[in-house]
C-alpha cells in the first residue's frame, strides 16, 4: 500500500474517535441485611410424680371393762301382808343384787315382786338377783308397801 493511502487511512481512524459516553449516574447496589434470629427451643422435661397415699389405720382394741352394771351385796327381807298389817322385818339372808342401768344407794331398800333388798356395798361381778326397779326407799316398810301393790 502506498504511503499516501496509508496516511489517508490512518487519518480516518484518528477521526473516528469514539465519543465518550454521556455522564450516567452509576448506582452501586447496597445490600440490605435483614437480621435473622434463630431460636432453638430448649425443652427441659419436668416430671411431677403423683404420689398416692392410702392411709392405714391400725386400731388397738381397748380393754372393755368386765363390770357391766352395778353389783351390791345386800340384806334380803321377806315382805308379807297379814290382814292389812305389812311385815318387813324378817331377815332371810344375804344376796348379791344387780342393776344394769343405775347404781344403788347404800343402806336403801329395793324391791322385787317377792322380796326386799337392802344394798350394803358394791362388789365385783358375780351371780346376782336382777332388780329392774331403780326406786329406793329409806325404810323397809315403804319398800314392802310398794312391792305388795304391784
Amino acid at each position: 500500500m502506498p504511503l499516501t493511502e496509508r496516511l489517508y487511512a490512518k487519518s480516518l481512524t484518528g477521526v473516528a474517535v469514539a465519543t465518550s459516553p454521556p455522564n450516567t449516574p452509576s448506582i452501586t447496589p447496597t445490600p440490605s441485611i435483614t437480621p435473622s434470629i434463630s431460636i432453638t427451643p430448649s425443652i427441659t422435661p419436668s416430671i411431677t410424680p403423683t404420689i398416692s397415699i392410702t392411709p392405714s389405720i391400725t386400731l388397738t382394741p381397748t380393754p372393755t371393762p368386765t363390770k357391766v352394771g352395778y353389783y351390791y351385796s345386800a340384806n334380803k327381807f321377806n315382805c308379807s301382808n297379814n290382814n292389812g298389817n305389812i311385815n318387813c322385818n324378817q331377815y332371810i339372808g344375804a344376796e348379791v343384787i344387780y342393776n344394769a342401768t343405775a347404781s344403788f344407794t347404800s343402806s336403801y331398800y329395793y324391791y322385787t315382786s317377792s322380796n326386799i333388798y337392802q344394798a350394803i356395798n358394791e362388789v365385783s361381778p358375780t351371780r346376782a338377783i336382777t332388780i329392774n326397779n331403780a326406786a329406793s326407799y329409806s325404810v323397809c316398810y315403804l319398800a314392802c308397801s310398794a312391792s305388795l301393790s304391784i
